[in-house]
């Protein structure tokens, strides 16, 4: 076992779960400006703690970034998961509940989404949260008799593309606040209605 998780720091404690989010939010922000490897005293200096925390955190500090990666998005999965039937009742429109969901995932988690926003490099966490939430969407995809295409598929590939594009410019001008997202998340609605006409 951890030796820093046996002392009482466990993944539901409040502390180390900040601590979480400040490393990640440092290894973002040092993805953006740090194209090669990132260094354990380059992540501890950016998040302000010691190496020692950062061990407890993470202890293969050689895919640190990857695993970063990997946590959130299976945050993202189980909140998709857990809220999708408990919000139903609230949103019944299950395209603006996916939605939302997303959102709010991203909100509940800014300091980290943020700095993913504003800068290219750490796109590819947005698609593939979109790419996540596409098979929980009801698309009408042209012609009708026809299936949903399937993730890889460059109809499927084209609409993922968009909604990360949408929700990149949300959290870059609003700092994703949840408040901010009617607009953004309007927009999300009418990129899916218009999903089978738009993405041939």
């Amino acid at each position: 076992m951890n030796k820093g998780l046996a002392q009482g720091k466990t993944k539901h404690n409040l502390r180390y779960q900040r601590n979480n989010r400040t490393i990640q939010k440092a290894i973002i922000l040092l993805r953006n400006t740090h194209r090669r490897q990132i260094t354990l005293k380059q992540i501890a200096k950016k998040a302000k703690l010691t190496k020692r925390t950062l061990y407890v955190h993470y202890p293969d500090m050689n895919h640190v970034s990857s695993t970063v990666e990997s946590e959130l998005i299976a945050g993202y999965k189980a909140e998709l998961e857990k809220q999708t039937d408990a919000l139903s009742k609230v949103i019944p429109d299950k395209n603006k509940r996916v939605f939302y969901i997303m959102m709010l995932y991203m909100s509940m988690n800014k300091e980290v989404f943020v700095p993913v926003c504003k800068d290219i490099v750490n796109y590819s966490i947005l698609h593939r949260i979109a790419e996540i939430t596409y098979p929980k969407l009801s698309i009408i995809w042209f012609p009708i008799t026809s299936l949903a295409p399937d993730i890889g598929s460059d109809r499927a590939d084209m609409y993922i593309s968009m909604c990360a594009e949408i929700l990149s410019k949300w959290g870059y001008k609003t700092n994703c606040d949840i408040r901010k997202s009617g607009k953004y998340l309007n927009r999300l609605l009418r990129l899916t209605d218009e999903a089978s006409s738009r993405c041939k």
